[in-house]
């Protein structure tokens, strides 16, 4: 018998056919300021949600999976903003921790791949719900987001990263690991390369 199992912070559901792990952290932004003005306080907490959790949680399910035997595959939400092409100034310790994140994906996909466990990451652009939202409207100079953003829209959570989580989670993607997957409706692409739009 194999089973599934789709973990978020909230929820923990079996199903049978494979063993999966979605994991999307409540991820903390703060607000953006200065490297200089950002606290200790406020960087390790942006870190111990947004890193550490993501790693405590990944190392208790990876165990089950690894012992199961039949291998499975673990999903990070993440955000542009902890690539190099939707790097915002401001965000140094969100910014910092979503790399981080991205970057754990990388060395995990190289852990558990004897294992038969895949780790992939999906790096979101921003929606309106998002807190760096309101204070990147004024990057689009004035313009209405039909005209700035290339789709003419933000994000939607609700429907835009679904069928990439669905295919990262199944067979399809059986050869695919260690992968962080951009999925911005081209919002990096408003700005100039070093001029880090978004």
């Amino acid at each position: 018998m194999f089973f599934s199992i789709v973990l978020t912070t909230q929820v923990l559901a079996w199903q049978e056919t494979q063993l999966y792990a979605y994991y999307k952290p409540f991820t903390t932004s703060g607000s953006l300021k200065s490297s200089l003005e950002t606290s200790e306080g406020e960087w390790m907490k942006i870190f111990n949600v947004n890193l550490n959790g993501a790693w405590l949680v990944t190392k208790a399910v990876t165990k089950r999976m690894r012992d199961s035997s039949i291998g499975g595959s673990i999903i990070f939400v993440t955000s542009i903003v902890g690539t190099e092409r939707g790097l915002p100034p401001g965000a140094s310790a969100y910014a910092t921790s979503m790399a981080a994140v991205n970057h754990l994906t990388k060395t995990l996909a190289l852990d558990f791949g004897k294992y038969n466990i895949r780790v992939n990451a999906i790096a979101r652009g921003l929606s309106d719900s998002d807190s760096l939202y309101r204070s990147m409207i004024t990057d689009t100079n004035g313009k209405p987001e039909k005209e700035a953003l290339p789709l003419g829209r933000w994000a939607d959570v609700s429907k835009d990263f679904s069928s990439t989580i669905v295919y990262l989670a199944g067979d399809s993607s059986a050869f695919l690991t260690g992968t962080i997957i951009v999925i911005d409706g081209g919002q990096s692409l408003v700005r100039a390369r070093m001029r880090s739009y978004i």
